[in-house]
């Protein structure tokens, strides 16, 4: 199945891949995401609507956060049962996961804090999981100084509150490898993957 959400394509097709494995549709669901820039004319628009950071860095919670980078990458994922003998290799267990409609913004690329507020508060119900047992998160972070601060408040007013006073490691692999855009979901995926094993 192709799943075109722009920058939510390959988190969106692991919810989708997740809900087919709880459901027994599935025993296993390979997710990937991935992007090449070969087309100047998209970049070029970006540039010319001062989307992009003019010294090609991408400066995620920065407060000289001008802007993302485009980059190029794949990542792909399988899913599989937990309680299936394939599903005891190494990995991350997927608890949950939850999608919505951004809602209402000032833009087409403004993101919306209620909606994300909602989204990770659905996500945690779906888990059975509290604010207090997160210990990190991958952001989507692109470094524009528009987003990240919405970003911030809507992860702040979810898993920050009086009554989960602790540090919480943030992270966004766009400051490695750019914005993947369809594949930036799929690669924060295996980020974080390779934080846990680290």
């Amino acid at each position: 199945m192709s799943v075109d959400t722009a920058c939510s394509s390959s988190l969106v097709a692991a919810h989708l891949g997740h809900g087919s494995l709880l459901s027994g549709k599935s025993s296993d669901s390979v997710v990937a995401g991935s992007h090449l820039t070969l087309d100047p004319y998209g970049t070029a628009a970006f540039i010319t609507s001062g989307m992009l950071a003019e010294d090609g860095r991408c400066k995620t919670l920065d407060s000289m956060a001008d802007g993302y980078v485009r980059g190029e990458g794949c990542g792909m994922l399988l899913l599989q049962d937990a309680s299936s003998s394939a599903g005891a290799s190494d990995g991350m267990l997927f608890h949950g996961c939850a999608v919505n409609q951004d809602g209402r913004s000032s833009s087409l690329t403004a993101p919306n804090g209620p909606s994300q507020q909602r989204a990770i508060q659905s996500a945690m119900r779906g888990a059975g999981v509290s604010a207090a047992e997160i210990g990190s998160l991958q952001m989507h972070g692109t470094g524009t100084p528009l987003g990240d601060p919405i970003e911030i408040g809507a992860v702040a007013a979810v898993l920050m509150g009086a009554d989960a006073p602790r540090a919480l490691h943030l992270g966004t692999v766009k400051s490695s490898v750019g914005h993947t855009e369809p594949a930036a979901g799929s690669l924060g995926m295996l980020r974080l993957l390779e934080e846990l094993d680290g």
